[in-house]
């Protein structure tokens, strides 16, 4: 995904995530640095992940979450930011 507009929302839909999900979104904007605003997530604590990573390989990590977070705001330094689930 590349950001062409000031606001994005991604989300899983409607219902619960399958098990053994593995999604990863790529957010490129043309300035720096990006700005990523979860407003909740549940997933199951210590197993089910949501990272922020601040590269293309997804090797630099920002940011992670598991189980229960409220409304929670990232700023990754770069203009490339990767949201992985697992």
């Amino acid at each position: 995904m590349s950001v062409t507009s000031t606001a994005v929302a991604i989300s899983d839909g409607p219902n619960f995530y399958s098990s053994s999900m593995n999604c990863q979104w790529t957010l490129r904007s043309e300035a720096s640095p990006i700005s990523i605003e979860f407003s909740s997530m549940a997933t199951e604590q210590g197993f089910d992940w949501v990272k922020v990573y601040r590269d293309i390989e997804a090797s630099d990590l920002v940011h992670q979450m598991s189980g229960l977070v409220g409304a929670t705001s990232i700023l990754v330094q770069s203009p490339v930011a990767v949201v992985v689930f697992t």
